[in-house]
């Protein structure tokens, strides 16, 4: 009778043993189960980004050799317009070797290149390159950027998207039968450079500002051409932005317009 007591309590002890082995062969699978589906997430976010990231550029490409196409232009203005056509070019090169990098290294995540510089440059540059769209869809676009201002610790490709897509999509959902005015500023508030975007197009609701900066979203208002909207720019802005460290706000009025803007701390 001992002995078969031994044998069932060794029994009892291998099954405890056998069952935590098993908990902790869950425990790994239940890990492996998230990381995997974490990773499936930003690989889904990589090919979003890499996508709205091409798109801007190509289409201002497009827009440029219509312009070429469209309009008697004299021989600077074809130069401006060429000059355009090979930054855009190459902003569509240096995006696509980054994801070829990322693609190679087998990272999840794009990084970012950080350094010292010219936000005021970028302005500029975005400005030039949405000029043409601006005027096919008969919009006045300024550059009031402030000559003065100080050099910021960014990534210098992704805050030229950012910008550009602000401005891109003030261009995109401007009202055919109003004369929209896009205005691009730039100043220092405190400790912040402060870049607005605004615009006196078609607005917001409170529940589009609710919504702008969440992935995958369409607001409510569409594009006026033949433009198609992803529901990424915005959201992939704010991605930018936090990345950082910075800050992003909207203020919008319905049929009034609106004003979207970005702070990035100056270095102390």
């Amino acid at each position: 009778m001992r002995k078969q007591i031994e044998d069932l309590e060794k029994h009892i002890t291998n099954l405890e043993n056998t069952n935590l082995n098993l908990l902790e062969q869950k425990e790994r699978l239940a890990l492996s189960k998230r990381q995997l589906e974490l990773l499936q997430n930003q690989k889904e976010d990589l090919f979003a980004i890499a996508i709205h990231d091409i798109k801007n550029p190509a289409a201002a490409i497009k827009g440029y050799v219509e312009l070429l196409n469209s309009y008697d232009l004299n021989a600077n203005e074809q130069q401006e317009i060429m000059s355009s056509l090979m930054e855009s070019s190459e902003d569509i090169v240096k995006l696509s070797q980054a994801m070829c990098m990322i693609i190679a290294e087998s990272k999840p995540e794009p990084t970012f290149n950080f350094s010292e510089s010219s936000l005021k440059k970028i302005i500029d540059k975005v400005c030039n390159q949405n000029m043409s769209y601006a005027k096919a869809k008969k919009v006045t676009l300024r550059n009031k950027s402030a000559s003065n201002l100080p050099d910021v610790k960014m990534d210098e490709l992704k805050m030229t998207e950012v910008i550009d897509n602000l401005v891109n999509n003030a261009i995109k959902y401007a009202p055919l039968d109003k004369n929209v005015e896009v205005e691009v500023k730039s100043y220092v508030r405190n400790e912040w450079l402060v870049v607005e975007v605004k615009d006196n197009g078609v607005g917001l609701s409170e529940e589009d500002m609710k919504n702008a900066f969440q992935k995958g979203v369409t607001l409510t208002p569409k594009p006026t051409g033949i433009e198609k909207s992803s529901g990424l720019g915005l959201w992939l802005v704010k991605k930018i932005i936090d990345e950082h460290n910075g800050k992003i706000w909207l203020k919008s009025k319905l049929n009034t317009g609106s004003t979207f803007a970005i702070e990035l701390a100056l270095k102390k």
